[in-house]
């Protein structure tokens, strides 16, 4: 696997802080707790790409690398969705800039996945 699953990683890592830290519009408790919950599913995400990268799984099957590198990107587009939704406090124009960035990021990784491992199963 290539470093540039975790060039990727760590840009929406980037775009999520700068996302937290935005004062435009003040979050609340639950969309604090979602951000939260993006930044651990790309801490997991970390932990898969450099477990592959360290090769500390081999010969695992491509489809169950697919599975457990997609999977944690699933949940940080999920978070994206509910808070885009506004369900608790209304986000600035910034805000919204930013999570649809870290979406656009979050599905990039997620194609870029899907197509290394479906053509390249030995990356």
């Amino acid at each position: 696997m290539s470093t540039a699953y975790l060039s990727k990683v760590n840009s929406i890592r980037k775009s999520v802080h700068q996302l937290r830290d935005d004062t435009s519009s003040p979050f609340d408790a639950e969309q604090i707790e979602d951000i939260n919950n993006i930044l651990n599913a790309i801490e997991l995400l970390e932990q898969r790409v450099s477990a592959y990268n360290k090769k500390l799984i081999k010969k695992a099957d491509p489809m169950l690398i697919l599975h457990d590198l997609t999977s944690p990107i699933s949940g940080i587009i999920g978070y994206l969705y509910i808070l885009k939704q506004e369900y608790t406090s209304p986000l600035s124009r910034k805000q919204h800039e930013l999570i649809a960035a870290i979406e656009a990021k979050a599905y990039q990784l997620h194609d870029l996945i899907n197509t290394r491992l479906l053509t390249h199963p030995d990356l």
